[in-house]
């Protein structure tokens, strides 16, 4: 299962949006043999049945070309077939257990990729500095105005 977070980066006048995603785990157990308990498992139905259960087919190498690393592997034995006895105190005998290599791959998201920066024409860009100039002015002016209305607020207030 893979998780997908959007992260958007404004760093220095460049946009980078980027899918952070979380790295892909798989878990699989590459049967190797087998080996038979008792005389009613035959190797063909103990292979058969470790391959259905447990049995990965792909290459592991085939997986590393594909961008996962093993993480860990170990030996492992799972049981194949488990046959049954009528009486508890009775022990089972009779089966085959798989025998393989049980590996914990990881495939790491891909990097991401910058959004290309978008160049702002140059006479845009004067237009906004013109436009700041003028904000700037009209706000010196709407403080001077302020100032002179509270000095015409003054006189009125001390007559109350």
């Amino acid at each position: 299962m893979t998780v997908h977070k959007l992260i958007v980066l404004f760093v220095a006048g460049s946009l980078f949006v980027a899918t952070a995603a979380f790295a892909e785990q798989k878990i699989i157990f590459k049967v190797d043999s087998f080996k038979l308990r008792g005389s009613r498992t035959t190797s063909d139905r103990c292979q058969s049945a470790c391959n259905a259960k447990y049995g990965y087919d792909g290459d592991v190498d085939t997986m590393i070309k594909e961008g996962w690393r093993i993480v860990s592997s170990n030996s492992k034995e799972a049981v194949g077939i488990e046959d049954w006895s009528p009486d508890p105190s009775i022990p089972i005998t009779r089966g085959c257990t798989c025998l393989g290599t049980q590996y914990v791959l990881q495939k790491d998201p891909p990097a991401p990729t910058p959004v290309p920066k978008v160049e702002t024409p140059s006479k845009e860009v004067e237009l906004l500095k013109k436009e700041i100039e003028l904000q700037k002015q009209e706000i010196t002016l709407l403080k001077q105005e302020n100032e002179t209305l509270k000095e015409q607020l003054k006189p009125k207030q001390k007559k109350k």
